[in-house]
């Protein structure tokens, strides 16, 4: 069964962006519902777990739109928030999630090993999101020797493919917006994306998205019987709709169940926004399974 994991200590809640949450580590937060929720008697209609891997340099009040709604729909589910900047994707190693992801591995192993048929679900944003939980479940097969125990699947604006102009939109989401700041961003930006490509071209190798798209595909981190939705935006700036649906198709050939929710006139991870009922309706079909 892989290294021992120490079970979730849940430290106090503490002064931060997100209300009623522990903090775990440098990028991980924990919501445990009250237990007293657990009797409820719509419970097996409710996820048991939801983790959520959001957007690169989402700011906590966009975070804690979803949050907010979780909890009002599924009371009885605790909640995983993992965030991620720009720095997690350009300069970290591994090195970093194997420390800074090993809490979120005990939840999700306690939650799993309290109740094998515990209904675990995964709602990532954009390629941000997919890297940060691609990098959980390569950690979790490493220390558990099984893919993550997943109920379901949401991909919300996500996987796209690695081109230079929306690599750069999207990493330039989470930039301060006062002007002197943002432009020495940009540049930074730019200049450590031509480090990237000369570093591919010279030694070889796939870049972080190719690798992420190929890894939510693995059937050794992600299990084919874990249902999915894809929602997606024909005018997503960030993400091309094409490139989503591809990645949806690849999987269906895989043999995992797939749906499509593809909106007209939605921004990237701005779904809900356009749609909020449309939106939560493709999420409780992978929670309910139907």
């Amino acid at each position: 069964m892989g290294d021992n994991i120490s079970s979730p200590s849940h430290p106090s809640t503490v002064e931060s962006s997100f209300p009623d949450f522990s903090q775990l580590a440098l990028s991980t937060w924990y919501y445990q519902t009250p237990l007293d929720s657990q009797a409820k008697p719509d419970s097996s209609q409710q996820p048991d777990l939801v983790i959520l891997s959001t957007w690169m340099g989402a700011a906590p009040k966009h975070i804690l739109k979803y949050v907010s709604a979780y909890r009002k729909i599924y009371p009885n589910a605790s909640l995983l928030v993992l965030t991620n900047g720009v720095q997690d994707i350009i300069f970290r190693p591994s090195s970093h999630y194997e420390k800074h992801l090993r809490a979120a591995i005990s939840v999700i192993r306690s939650t799993h090993q309290q109740n094998p048929q515990a209904k675990i679900v995964l709602h990532l944003f954009s390629n941000g999101g997919a890297h940060t939980i691609c990098q959980l479940a390569k950690l979790y097969r490493k220390l558990c020797s099984q893919p993550l125990p997943l109920h379901g699947t949401i991909l919300d604006s996500a996987p796209g493919r690695a081109t230079y102009k929306r690599s750069i939109a999207a990493m330039s989401v989470g930039l301060p917006k006062s002007f002197p700041v943002r432009i020495l961003g940009i540049l930074v930006l730019h200049m450590a994306c031509i480090a990237m490509w000369l570093q591919r071209h010279i030694l070889g190798g796939e870049n972080v998205i190719t690798r992420v798209r190929r890894e939510l595909n693995d059937p050794l981190l992600f299990p084919t019987g874990a249902r999915r939705v894809y929602i997606y935006s024909k005018t997503d700036e960030m993400v091309d709709w094409e490139t989503v649906e591809e990645h949806a198709s690849e999987a269906e050939g895989d043999g995992v169940d797939v749906e499509r929710e593809r909106f007209g006139n939605s921004r990237h991870v701005g779904h809900m926004m356009e749609d909020f009922d449309r939106y939560w309706g493709a999420v409780g079909r992978i929670i309910r399974g139907s």
